[in-house]
């Protein structure tokens, strides 16, 4: 061996990286070249070795930029982001980290257009496809009692996982349900073509088209991706195979971390002879089993390996303990979920007493969201406190789909999932007949819904004020590109598509309760008192001074309303959700300390209430706040 050669081979032994792995772990980390399976087994610390061999790439001279790690949720993604950071310092920002959705959204707007693609899709989430399949079945007059729209959906979604087409689907059809799902799916796709957008599935398989169809792309993908890491390889379906095969063909250094005990994802198309195969598929491939589990103790790993070592269609692995003895497994057996929740709820309360641990350090882990019910009930009878986690996400909400929905049509409007779901909300006089007439024209005339409105006056029962309507809507809409160069409405986070969401009526966007109106005894106006009153009409800066601020506070938003020589004036928000968005600025900038509402005005319903402004009253305790950024 040369002397350079074996320097360079030392100053690899000496590496700090490699101090902390186990022998198993580090030969993961340093088999760089061709392809690697590294089988890890549950807690054997499969995320350091991912992480630890990027910043190994990196030491050893390879470009940030040539390095491609996908893996299969955000939230992993961002840990591996963090923690390779951690290791490399600044130069892991070049790195491409993320889930495969996520990198092949990068590359189809960048070389989409190959493809026929615009660069600004849009991207249909869970419950817009379900609204698409339930607006197709209903051109094809198929009840919902036939079959559930998201049981059509999960076959749709399984089938493109396999790489078919809606017609090798209909080839293959054994049942009437089989062919109503095909049709369902011609004219499914037929729709996202139609609003410029693409599910979660077409993602992929769009991917995977391009890079077989587009050599040119093929190729920078392989010139720029030399390294390619998949992180939970045991759920890779059949795309995601092919894209990572297409990267990786020419120079293979690709490394594959999985474990094919812990593949638990087959309805969703998981296929788990992509890591059975994986020495089959890439000739050459060293395969390295992480053994040495960091989590659990001896009797609980015995217990695991006594069950899975019963699957037929696996690697050979058996998992050893690093944390030594522990208590022995318990198995109970009860009669029904009641009997399990009182069992359990015992249990912890025995373990309080015993001084052993703390409410806090139990959890208790379900595999539906209804088996929490039971233990609910109990827990509440015995006076237990308890955090359910995992329930609604926050972008599920309506209020929050609301704005996302406004968002998207904003940049593409021909999105028909999102059109659909806020052309009327607030109310504006387009109701669901109209809607429906509006679909049937767009249907047959291949178009959106977003275009087919634009030609109302070619559908017959469409009314003018709906056409009206929609125009003002779509006004609306083009303004929010326009505002966000004003600097003061970008400083407030106020544009026209916010006010839009405002007059809603959703409550939830703010912190703290809603103002007092007059339907809730906070008085009353007359008709007369309230045409005089001035209106705010929307943040876009009219009826906003400048010339308001206080010269105490020259960085403050303008007042959104008139203040006389006396600091006393009036003015008008549409709805109460205005209000407490605008109470939350104020009361969070130096311009408004001081500003209180001494009385309340209102027509009836809670709609236009009016307030007097008096900015000499102290601030008032328990003020809202916000949650738009400033």
């Amino acid at each position: 061996m040369s002397p350079t050669r074996a320097a360079r081979k030392r100053a690899a032994f000496d590496h700090p990286l490699l101090l902390a792995l186990n022998p198993a772990q580090r030969e993961a980390v340093e088999t760089l070249e061709g392809p690697l399976l590294v089988l890890a087994g549950a807690g054997t610390g499969k995320t350091r070795v991912i992480t630890t061999r990027i910043a190994y790439l990196m030491a050893r001279s390879v470009a940030p930029s040539n390095i491609l790690a996908v893996t299969f949720t955000n939230k992993a993604a961002g840990e591996m982001k963090e923690r390779v950071k951690a290791l490399a310092g600044a130069r892991a920002r070049e790195l491409t980290i993320g889930t495969f959705h996520a990198f092949c959204v990068r590359l189809l707007r960048a070389h989409g257009e190959a493809l026929g693609l615009s660069r600004s899709f849009t991207i249909c989430d869970s419950s817009d496809q379900l609204s698409a399949v339930k607006s197709v079945m209903r051109e094809l007059r198929v009840h919902e009692t036939t079959m559930h729209p998201s049981a059509v959906l999960a076959r749709l979604s399984l089938a493109k996982n396999r790489m078919e087409t809606p017609s090798s689907f209909l080839d293959a059809a054994t049942s009437t349900r089989d062919e109503l799902v095909a049709a369902v799916w011609e004219r499914y796709q037929q729709h996202l073509t139609r609003s410029r957008a693409l599910d979660f599935d077409d993602l992929l398989l769009e991917t995977v088209r391009l890079l077989k169809e587009h050599p040119k792309v093929r190729g920078f993908c392989r010139k720029t991706h030399r390294y390619v890491l998949v992180d939970e390889y045991q759920d890779t379906n059949h795309p995601q195979y092919e894209i990572m095969r297409e990267i990786a063909a020419e120079h293979s250094n690709v490394c594959v971390v999985g474990d094919d005990d812990q593949s638990i994802y087959g309805f969703r198309g998981a296929d788990i002879q992509k890591i059975l195969g994986f020495h089959r598929d890439f000739k050459g491939a060293k395969v390295v089993r992480l053994e040495t589990n960091y989590r659990s103790t001896r009797p609980i790993l015995e217990a695991a390996n006594a069950v899975i070592r019963h699957n037929s269609a696996r690697h050979e692995k058996s998992l050893v303990s690093a944390v030594g003895e522990g208590a022995p497994v318990r198995l109970t057996r009860l009669a029904d979920e009641m009997t399990e929740a009182q069992f359990v709820v015992e249990e912890i309360l025995k373990l309080v007493r015993r001084d052993e641990g703390r409410l806090s350090d139990v959890a208790v882990l379900f595999r539906t969201q209804v088996q929490p019910r039971p233990f609910e009930a109990e827990l509440r009878a015995k006076g237990l406190p308890y955090v359910l986690v995992g329930g609604m996400s926050f972008f599920d909400r309506k209020e929050v789909r609301d704005v996302v929905a406004f968002l998207k049509v904003a940049l593409n409007p021909d999105d028909e999932a999102a059109f659909l779901r806020v052309v009327n909300t607030p109310p504006r006089g387009i109701g669901k007949t109209t809607i429906d007439r509006v679909l049937a024209f767009a249907t047959a005339e291949g178009i959106s819904a977003s275009r087919a409105f634009e030609r109302a006056t070619e559908i017959k029962g469409v009314s003018e004020d709906a056409a009206a309507a929609h125009q003002e809507f779509r006004r609306r809409l083009a303004r929010v590109g326009m505002e966000s160069a004003d600097p003061v409405l970008r400083g407030w986070g106020l544009t026209e598509l916010g006010n839009t969401f405002w007059q809603a009526g959703q409550a939830a966007v703010t912190r703290g309760g809603a103002p007092r109106s007059a339907a809730a005894g906070g008085g009353s106006a007359s008709a007369a008192s309230r045409a005089a009153a001035p209106t705010y009409t929307s943040p876009t800066g009219r009826g906003w001074r400048r010339s308001a601020r206080r010269r105490s506070a020259p960085d403050a938003p303008p007042a959104p309303c008139r203040r006389s020589r006396s600091r006393r004036s009036s003015v008008t928000w549409n709805d109460a959700s205005a209000f407490r968005l605008w109470r939350s600025r104020s009361n969070s900038s130096r311009w408004a300390r001081g500003t209180t509402i001494s009385q309340w005005t209102g027509d009836g319903s809670g709609m236009a209430l009016r307030g007097h402004v008096s900015t000499r009253r102290a601030r008032p305790p328990g003020s809202a706040g916000s949650v738009f950024p400033s």
